[in-house]
């Protein structure tokens, strides 16, 4: 199965051959494995993904994928809002930031996690944000690698 970073890289070449300049917005990631019993799964286990892209001319374009298979692009003529751009590439992977969640303790599984650029005053780096049942989240920091909990 492919990683993050190599399903990432495969809807940018997929987005930018149809939408020239598009820029990378967001990625969300759901994992159909979980269980009370499980210990965090591995990034590999994010069974479908959305690549949220923003097109020239102010559209978006969704890159949904499911089991390491890019699908069928959806353009919608709306911009996607809350977000600043992402980078094609970060040196801290997915597969890093799940260390660094056990590293921290969190030990329990996650249902889903989202790579975003939140505007705001106080979110001012790219975030790794990991969803926890039955409503928590916890951020860890693309550059600074700290993790916390978001409220």
């Amino acid at each position: 199965m492919l990683t993050f970073e190599q399903l990432k890289a495969q809807a940018f070449k997929k987005v930018l051959a149809g939408y020239p300049g598009a820029e990378l917005l967001e990625a969300d990631g759901t994992s159909p494995v979980f269980s009370p019993s499980t210990i965090t799964p591995a990034p590999e286990h994010m069974l479908t993904w959305r690549f949220v892209f923003h097109a020239a001319g102010g559209g978006t374009v969704f890159a949904p994928a499911t089991a390491g298979t890019l699908g069928e692009l959806q353009y919608v003529d709306q911009p996607w809002l809350e977000d600043r751009t992402l980078a094609p590439d970060y040196e801290l992977t997915l597969a890093g930031a799940t260390k660094l969640l056990e590293q921290h303790g969190c030990m329990e599984p996650y249902q889903n996690v989202t790579l975003r650029w939140p505007l705001g005053p106080q979110l001012g780096e790219p975030l790794f944000i990991f969803g926890f049942p039955p409503q928590a989240y916890v951020a860890v920091g693309i550059n600074s690698r700290t993790v916390s909990p978001l409220e």
